[in-house]
């Protein structure tokens, strides 16, 4: 995961383009129907195609899992997800910024099955999935002080191959672009 965001700073610097991080947080549907949270951390470059267009080629490291669905006291399984995507976004620069994001990494997640007065050292459940990751994302970019911060609502339809309980996330994403290129 660090290597990919090495990647994309020495990418940006080849570039020459601004560099922007950020947070996102979002929100998924879980299976019990409650709401799961997955915050992430991103960067991004940018690279001017013409006229108002730009590339923002990106990559982003999160989580996901820290709200699990409602389950038995006596006998838990829990899923807990580490996510490393890269991703390009094609972007209106505007008033308003209009963005369509392809994504593409691995998820990690490690299962886990816990016991109370239950013995689960031998269980066969508790294990580590690698997980392929696509994704497809709209935002509407609104940029606050001159450009320098962009606060963007975000949908994005999640496939993860392996696991068809993953769909639709809704987030916001905010960014910072730094006052220097690298």
């Amino acid at each position: 995961m660090r290597a990919t965001l090495v990647i994309l700073v020495l990418a940006a610097h080849a570039s020459a383009g601004p560099l922007a991080v950020g947070l996102a947080p979002s929100t998924y549907e879980l299976s019990d129907g409650g709401r799961g949270f997955a915050p992430e951390a991103f960067v991004h470059t940018y690279v001017s195609l013409g006229s108002r267009l730009v590339l923002r080629p990106g990559a982003r490291i999160g989580a996901r899992g820290l709200i699990q669905p409602e389950m038995p006291e006596g006998l838990r399984i829990t899923e807990r997800d580490v996510t490393a995507h890269v991703e390009a976004a094609i972007v209106f620069d505007g008033t308003v910024e209009p963005s369509l994001t392809v994504m593409g990494g691995l998820d990690v997640r490690r299962v886990n099955v816990e016991g109370h007065q239950i013995d689960v050292s031998t269980s066969h459940i508790a294990h580590t999935e690698r997980l392929p990751y696509l994704a497809v994302q709209l935002g509407l970019g609104l940029p606050i002080a001159h450009g320098a911060w962009l606060v963007e609502p975000t949908i994005r339809r999640e496939i993860m191959f392996g696991d068809s309980r993953i769909d639709w996330r809704f987030g916001l994403e905010v960014s910072y672009v730094l006052p220097v290129s690298l």
